[in-house]
């Protein structure tokens, strides 16, 4: 197997098994009797990071290359191994935000390393690959749900360690990221100064990319921390299964941007009807069909970034980190608001329809704004 295969299933698992590590911190916070709100300032602890993370991923990227951001960030996610240890709220939320830090930086990384190793159908397949990888993961905690439950402490333990050991493995396998030439701190800095934050910002399709997709985001944070895991569950196997469909048909279509606009309009209406029958056995088989549309476009949404004229890798980073900061900025706002909304109206039918207005953002930005290259 090709170094660079190895180097694509390290990059996939770590951030799986952040999202493993999340959701285990959910189900061990979860056992404290915490409020809604309190629940949703521990997830925003996380976003909060993320937003912090992307928005200055580019800049450490440009500092340190891409194998040192990348063992740092990883390392970030191993300290969430102290979390079992503590139960005050400020230490839960220390704990969180670093965790999350880890793996916003981790997020943003993963899309110049595989930009350097894969090219063509290739990228497109790995970005619908990587694409899943937090889904995947909340698909394994779900279903082990019932012994992560019964002990998340030594769950959070046992997949920090692993984590752990694909950072050994990372640092043995990638040396050609290690960036250490005069000629390539050079060109770092050099392409740094060209296309920096300020420039992303400037540039309409980022903002409108990074809009879009935070409604969708919004809801799925809303899904798998407030909503039930018998029903979100249906929605998160869904996904698995949707971005790995979407990851072959995403070759197929030269404008990709017409098959993320259609799949935006299934997805808005797969979400009306899972809220609407949310309390019912239909929402199961709605459940799945929601799942599928959310991550069957992800391939070619995410691939939209690489294939604008002049791109580079550090237009990438930039793109990737205004993109991450701003949907978890927006997603924080939106979850906050959700919880509020949950804690002082006495039912779900106001938050439920305040969610599904943000997550028609997704069919909104991509339908009516965002434009092909």
């Amino acid at each position: 197997m090709k170094k660079k295969y190895v180097i694509e299933v390290i990059l996939f698992l770590t951030y799986a098994l952040f999202a493993m590590s999340w959701k285990a911190g959910d189900i061990l916070i979860a056992s404290y009797g915490f409020s809604a709100s309190q629940s949703a300032i521990m997830t925003n602890a996380i976003n909060a990071s993320k937003v912090i993370g992307c928005i200055s991923a580019a800049g450490i990227i440009a500092k340190l290359g891409n194998r040192k951001t990348f063992t740092y960030s990883t390392f970030l996610i191993v300290l969430g191994i102290l979390l079992p240890f503590v139960q005050t709220f400020s230490l839960i939320f220390i704990i969180r935000f670093v965790l999350g830090l880890g793996g916003a930086l981790v997020l943003v990384t993963i899309n110049p390393i595989v930009s350097k190793l894969f090219f063509g159908e290739e990228l497109t397949v790995v970005n619908g690959l990587n694409a899943v990888a937090f889904n995947v993961g909340l698909a394994v905690v779900l279903t082990l749900i019932k012994p992560i439950a019964a002990s998340p402490k030594t769950s959070i333990i046992i997949l920090s360690l692993i984590v752990f050991v694909g950072l050994i493995l990372w640092l043995m396998l990638s040396k050609e990221f290690e960036d250490n030439s005069n000629s390539n701190q050079e060109e770092a800095k050099l392409a740094a100064k060209e296309y920096t934050i300020i420039d992303g910002l400037k540039d309409k399709f980022n903002i409108i990319f990074s809009l879009s997709y935070s409604g969708l985001l919004a809801f799925y944070l809303v899904a798998f921390t407030f909503m039930k895991a018998e029903n979100v569950v249906f929605v998160i196997y869904a996904g698995v299964i949707g971005a790995l469909v979407g990851t072959f048909w995403a070759k197929k279509f030269e404008n990709k941007l017409q098959l993320v606009r259609i799949s935006a309009f299934l997805q808005l209406v797969s979400a009306i009807g899972f809220i609407t029958y949310y309390d019912y056995p239909l929402v199961k088989i709605i459940g799945l069909l929601l799942g599928f549309f959310i991550f069957f476009p992800m391939p070619a949404f995410v691939t939209l970034a690489f294939t604008r004229k002049n791109v580079t890798p550090r237009k990438i980073s930039v793109t990737f980190s205004i993109f991450w900061s701003v949907s978890y900025l927006v997603s924080i706002v939106l979850l906050q608001i959700f919880a509020f909304l949950t804690d002082n109206t006495g039912s779900m039918i106001i938050p439920f329809i305040f969610i599904i207005c943000v997550e028609a953002f997704f069919f909104i930005g991509t339908t009516f704004f965002l434009k092909k290259d």
